[in-house]
């Protein structure tokens, strides 16, 4: 068990509060900027990149820490399901929200964790795949799904492990359309583009910034029990009154 204090970049108490507790403000900048303002604010998108980064990099420590898989599945599974009409009605979506993503993180970590390093980089190229060819099933699909493990791995010094999350860290929020074109047929390679940038630079560079700026905090826990859970489903149930409110029901979702 000592390993658990000999793991770099380990958050823990006040100091792991305080990143979730900043990425829970980033995330409602996001969703602010698509349900209400309409994607008006590239810096709000931006930071909205590395919300989903932050909040793996959270579950990925308690994982790391022994905190029992039921524990999350049970907690995780009720408030999706509480959350997902909310989700649908705020956004207009049809995939579902990411705490089933985080759920299915949880319930696949220890089963990706025992594979060999040939296994797990075979199942970081198919979720990254799945990322380019796919409709999403849920927010950030496969790549979200595998993420959690792979950073409970690179806790433990993995270099495979560290090398797959750093490539999967990069198909989170990639804008592929962007640098590419179908040609008769065939995938072109346009280039590199600030809109497709930007949000690869954000994946990276918020989640940094918020580890370093936490860090240092010394002290407890202080979020309240369960509040970040409480918080993504109020939150959700507001923007979906505001957006039927102001646009009506979404009709088109539920039409065959």
């Amino acid at each position: 068990m000592t390993q658990h204090h000999e793991a770099p970049f380990l958050l823990t108490g006040r100091s792991l509060d305080a990143l979730k507790l900043l990425a829970t403000l980033l995330m409602l900048g996001d969703h602010l900027n698509e349900a209400v303002f309409n994607f008006s604010f590239d810096i709000l998108a931006t930071l909205g990149c590395g919300v989903y980064p932050l909040f793996a990099y959270g579950m990925a420590c308690q994982l790391y820490r022994g905190v029992p898989v039921e524990k999350y599945l049970r907690r995780l599974a009720l408030f999706a399901l509480l959350s997902q009409p909310f989700f649908v009605l705020a956004f207009r979506s049809n995939h579902f929200n990411v705490l089933v993503t985080l759920a299915l993180a949880a319930a696949i970590s220890p089963w990706v964790l025992e594979q060999s390093a040939f296994r797990r980089c075979l199942l970081c190229l198919f979720a990254i795949v799945w990322s380019f060819c796919c409709k999403d099933v849920t927010d950030f699909d496969l790549v979200g799904v595998l993420f959690p493990a792979m950073l409970v791995g690179a806790f433990r010094k993995d270099t495979i492990s560290i090398l797959c999350s750093c490539a999967l860290l990069v198909f989170f929020n990639a804008e592929l359309d962007e640098m590419t074109s179908m040609e008769n047929g065939r995938l072109v390679w346009e280039g590199f583009s600030s809109v497709g940038l930007l949000p690869i630079i954000g994946t990276f560079v918020v989640p940094l910034g918020v580890f370093f700026l936490c860090k240092t905090l010394q002290g407890a826990r202080f979020l309240p029990r369960f509040f970040l859970y409480w918080f993504y489903m109020g939150h959700l149930a507001l923007l979906a009154l505001w957006r039927v409110w102001a646009e009506g029901w979404p009709l088109s979702l539920f039409s065959s």
